[in-house]
């Protein structure tokens, strides 16, 4: 599937995109932001804001009328929760879910009771720092898929890195070996990096590591593996919470 329509179809496979609000008058909003990409509109959880969610994934909210918007996060008090976080991670979990391309560079764990999505970069120093504690993050009972995101962006000598790895006979032993400093022979062969690339910006990922939990939970950042099982055993996020 193409880069430009993943986020449509994750949308259409999240039970709110039906809640459409067809009363909402977006001339204003279109008419100050040309640019914008509505994705889709349905009902917030506060009167009288509608949540809006634009193409590149980010979370705003407007009047019905269109002339007052508010971005940042909405957060409820009772309980303490940080409301557009939670939404965006349902996000992160549809699209994941509907995008996510099967050839992935995949470390399984033996007994594992999780499973994380890690956005990596193979020139990135605490990337290859997580990498070189894989037997760790198993011991925890977790499993990590990479998805590509080479910070330098497509064609530069992380992306063809990545590229040679993923064309490997073996892609995960491959993957070790340049993580672990070690060049490839480049190579050109079907692959999905590009398609990584992409797919990790709808994410609303903006640096290396990032970790994406099984709730489409987000977190920047190098995170250990007893920190990481901790974080995954935690409840709903709260006001402030990564």
């Amino acid at each position: 599937m193409r880069a430009q329509y993943w986020f449509a179809a994750a949308l259409l496979a999240a039970p709110f995109a039906a809640a459409t609000a067809t009363d909402f008058d977006r001339r204003p909003l279109e008419a100050a932001f040309p640019d914008l990409e509505i994705a889709a509109v349905a009902p917030s959880t506060v009167e009288p804001w509608l949540e809006v969610v634009l193409g590149s994934g980010q979370v705003i909210y407007v009047t019905r009328d269109g002339e007052h918007v508010l971005t940042g996060s909405l957060i409820s008090l009772r309980p303490v929760e940080n409301l557009t976080e939670r939404r965006r991670d349902e996000l992160r979990q549809t699209l994941i879910e509907a995008a996510l391309p099967a050839d992935l560079f995949e470390y399984a764990a033996p007994d594992a009771r999780n499973q994380v999505t890690v956005v990596t970069d193979i020139d990135c120093l605490y990337c290859r720092r997580l990498h070189q504690q894989m037997a760790e993050y198993h011991d925890q009972g977790i499993g990590v898929r990479y998805l590509m995101l080479p910070r330098a962006g497509i064609d530069s000598a992380s992306y063809r890195k990545a590229q040679a790895a993923a064309c490997a006979a073996d892609p995960e032993a491959a993957l070790t070996r340049a993580m672990n400093g070690e060049a490839l022979p480049e190579a050109n062969c079907e692959h999905t990096i590009a398609e990584q690339h992409a797919l990790s910006q709808r994410l609303q990922v903006t640096g290396t590591p990032a970790i994406i939990l099984e709730s489409g939970r987000l977190l920047q950042g190098y995170v250990g593996p007893e920190r990481l099982a901790a974080e995954i055993q935690r409840g709903p996020r709260v006001a402030g919470s990564r």
